[in-house]
Parts: structure tokens; sequence; C-alpha cells
């Protein structure tokens, strides 16, 4: 495990994983750095209750261009991301299909399809990803459900600034 003290050595400056995204930038999932696209883009908005709300919007199909928008309660900790599951379905706010956002009932419909396949692949349990930094700054990550590493949920990410032209593309 890469302690404090090793990630002040590798030169990051702030070894709060999330503090980039206190100061308004966005988790870019699986970034494309030349052409400044992310396959999945996170923000995260801290409660007053003190919780903490994750939003996405994630690219799952390239033809037709498929984005969902989603948002679910998080727990963060130093290293890590953790919903308390539920069904996926419930946390899709939003979908588009080639730039054009799909009207109340058909999002309702898309969400309990895409929903349900995304169920039965990740499961409705506790979902985690663990972040480990990277020396050229980007975060390596894994993810579990219910404990289990899942290493179909494995990946990078990179904190942006969505005003550098960066957008969300597969």
């Amino acid at each position: 495990m890469i302690t404090l003290f090793a990630l002040a050595s590798l030169g990051l400056a702030d070894p709060d994983l999330f503090a980039p995204a206190k100061a308004g930038q966005a988790m870019c999932v699986n970034p494309d750095l030349e052409a400044k696209t992310c396959q999945g883009m996170a923000t995260y908005t801290w409660n007053a209750d003190g919780s903490v709300t994750s939003r996405n919007v994630v690219a799952v199909s390239p033809e037709p261009l498929v984005v969902l928008h989603t948002q679910t309660a998080v727990v963060l900790t130093d290293t890590t991301e953790c919903s308390n599951g539920g069904t996926f379905a419930d946390q899709i706010t939003r979908i588009e299909i080639d730039g054009e956002e799909v009207d109340e009932a058909t999002r309702g419909e898309l969400a309990d399809m895409i929903g349900a396949q995304m169920d039965a692949a990740v499961g409705t349990g506790e979902l985690c990803f663990a972040y480990v930094p990277q020396s050229d700054g980007s975060l390596a990550f894994t993810g579990s459900t219910e404990g289990r590493e899942r290493t179909e949920l494995a990946g990078t990410a990179r904190w942006i600034s969505e005003s550098d032209g960066w957008r969300v593309a597969p």
C-alpha cells in the first residue's frame, strides 16, 4: 500500500486524491490525451449534510452514440469511492442518442433495459473503486462488487478541467 509519505515523495502535491474534485475538476475515465476525450466523466458535490453525490456522464455505445447521465450517493475515503448499490436504472437521470436527449418515456424504457444489463453484469450490491496515483499524474483504478475484484472494471483516470475542451466520447 502506498503511504502518504510515499505519495509525497512521488511529488504529488496533495495526498487527498479527491482534492481536485473539491476544486471543481472532473475525473476523466479512460482518457485519450491527444483527442481530449474521456469514456466517462465524473464530478462530485459535497452536500451540506456531509454526503457526497457523484454525477457521471458515460459513453456506452459508439454507433449510435449513446451517452448516459447518472447520479448516485458515494462514500469517499483517501483512496476509494463506494456506492451502496441499488439498481442501476434508478441512477440514470438522462440519456442522449447521437447528441439528442430522449423523452422521459423513452428514457424510462431504456434505463430499465440498460439498468437490467448492468445489474446482471455488475450486481446491485456495494460497488467500489480503489485509486492508485501514478507518476504521470494519472490514477490507476480497480473495481470491486461486494468485495470481489472485477478486472473488467479496471482502467485509468485523470483529473481534468472541462473548460480545457475535454468531452465524453467512446
